[in-house]
C-alpha cells in the first residue's frame, strides 16, 4: 500500500496529477486529426467524467505542443467525481493511459505516473496537503516560446484539417495534405528560426 493512501482506498474528492510522455505516430496523426495536447484533452475529457468518474480540473504541457517526432511531456490533474473509486493512485493511471491510446487510435505513451494526490477534507487520517508519490512529475516549462509558438500555431492548423479531410475524402487524401502541411510547417519553422540568434545578439549589445 502507498503511504498516504487510505486502507479502504482513495475516496470521492480525491484530486491526482497525471505526467506521461507521448511520441505519436505519423499514422496516427493522420487517422486521428489528433497532434496536440489541447485536441487530446478535449478527446478524453468526456469519457474519463462518463465511464470512470474523473473530471478534469487542470492541463499543462510543453510549449513544444505537438506530439508527432517527439516525447512530449503533458500533465492533468484529476478529480475523483464518484460514484467510482479506486484503490491506488496506479490504477487512475492505467485508466488515463487506456483513454489515451482509445483517442489516438496507437500507444503513444512513452512513460507516465501519478506524481502526487491529495485526499478531501475531513477523510480519516488524511495527511496535510498533497502526498508525493516518488513518481517524477512531467517537466512542461515552455522552452523556445518564439520558435514553438509558431510551430503549435502551424501543427494545430494541420491537425483540423487532417480531421476533416481524413472522415470526408479517407485516409488517401489524408496523407496529401498531411504532406503539403508539414511543408507548410518547415517553411513556419524556417522563418521563425533564424530570428532566434538575431534577437539574442540585439539584446546583448543593448546591455
Amino acid at each position: 500500500m502507498l503511504p498516504g493512501v487510505p486502507a479502504t482506498g482513495l475516496p470521492v474528492g480525491t484530486t491526482l496529477v497525471y505526467n506521461a510522455h507521448l511520441d505519436q505516430s505519423f499514422l496516427s496523426w493522420v487517422k486521428t486529426g489528433i497532434g496536440t495536447p489541447d485536441e487530446l484533452f478535449q478527446a478524453i475529457g468526456d469519457a474519463l467524467s462518463t465511464k470512470w468518474g474523473l473530471t478534469v480540473v487542470g492541463s499543462d504541457y510543453s510549449a513544444v505542443s505537438s506530439f508527432y517526432g517527439g516525447a512530449t511531456p503533458i500533465t492533468l490533474t484529476v478529480q475523483m467525481a464518484g460514484p467510482e473509486t479506486y484503490a491506488q493512485p496506479d490504477d487512475v493511471r492505467s485508466i488515463i493511459d487506456g483513454e489515451i491510446q482509445n483517442a489516438l487510435s496507437s500507444n503513444p505513451i512513452t512513460d507516465s505516473n501519478v506524481s502526487s494526490f491529495k485526499l478531501p477534507p475531513g477523510t480519516p487520517g488524511a495527511p496535510a496537503g498533497s502526498v508525493d508519490t516518488g513518481a517524477p512529475a512531467a517537466d512542461t516549462n515552455p522552452i523556445g516560446s518564439g520558435f514553438s509558438a509558431a510551430a503549435s500555431a502551424a501543427g494545430s492548423a494541420i491537425g483540423n484539417a487532417v480531421g476533416s479531410v481524413t472522415s470526408n475524402l479517407g485516409v488517401g487524401s489524408g496523407i496529401v495534405i498531411v504532406v503539403i502541411g508539414l511543408a507548410i510547417i518547415a517553411a513556419v519553422l524556417i522563418g521563425v528560426a533564424p530570428t532566434a540568434p538575431a534577437r539574442a545578439l540585439a539584446a546583448a549589445r543593448r546591455r
